[in-house]
């Protein structure tokens, strides 16, 4: 057994992957469309749990739940226009790679991840130490006194994930320096944004709530 981050995929991202594997499998020139929709998904999936149900946990005024949604919208969007940038004009040939990191990370439904489908990868012990303080310190009632360790967990996180996800498979495909650079802003853009909502949530819970975020959180940090 090993350090893994699993996130839970939807329904529909799962079967956007199997459609993908299903067609790079079979040379199908259409690959890259599907590809580009499981990716999409996956970012809607991830936007999900790291913006919008953390949100629900504080009551917004009007003008931050714009702003929330606006990070999100803008995070979709973003993130489909580079996919399409990157891939949509890929062979199945030239998506085999991307296929094996696919099938790697798929984790189906089972006891050990709590009978959700996952992706997962491999995470480092120390990050997984972390974040097991994090938690226990949380669920001591005693997050607020250690509030930059679960912020600073929390921020790790954020990185370590769009790191794995999003920008490790993007080295298996030839792509320009412009849209390289895109990627690369993007993609930090994203995790900024995240760590801004993050911050200022963790920032307004109280001792019990402090607990239920990073009971939230520890469901994506599973062994396998």
């Amino acid at each position: 057994m090993s350090n893994v981050i699993a996130i839970p995929i939807s329904e529909k991202t799962k079967q956007f992957a199997e459609t993908f594997l299903a067609k790079q499998a079979a040379g199908d020139a259409s690959a890259a469309e599907a590809l580009i929709e499981r990716v999409d998904g996956m970012t809607e999936d991830m936007l999900n749990l790291f913006l919008v149900k953390p949100t629900q946990m504080i009551k917004l005024s009007g003008g931050q739940q714009k702003v929330v949604n606006f990070a999100v919208s803008t995070a979709e969007k973003a993130s489909h226009m580079l996919t399409r940038q990157i891939f949509k004009k890929k062979t199945p040939a030239e998506l085999s790679t991307i296929a094996g990191i696919m099938k790697a990370q798929m984790w189906p439904a089972e006891e050990g991840n709590g009978n959700q489908t996952r992706i997962a990868v491999p995470v480092g012990d120390e990050l997984a130490k972390r974040f097991a303080a994090a938690r226990e310190a949380a669920d001591a009632g005693e997050g607020k006194a250690n509030i930059s360790l679960l912020t600073g967990v929390m921020d790790q996180l954020t990185e370590e994930i769009m790191h794995k996800f999003f920008l490790e498979p993007t080295k298996e495909v030839k792509m320009g320096f412009v849209t390289q650079k895109a990627l690369n802003v993007g993609v930090e853009g994203s995790r900024k944004a995240i760590q801004a909502v993050t911050n200022r949530v963790m920032g307004e819970l109280s001792e019990e709530l402090l607990s239920a975020f990073l009971q939230h959180f520890g469901q994506v940090m599973l062994q396998r």
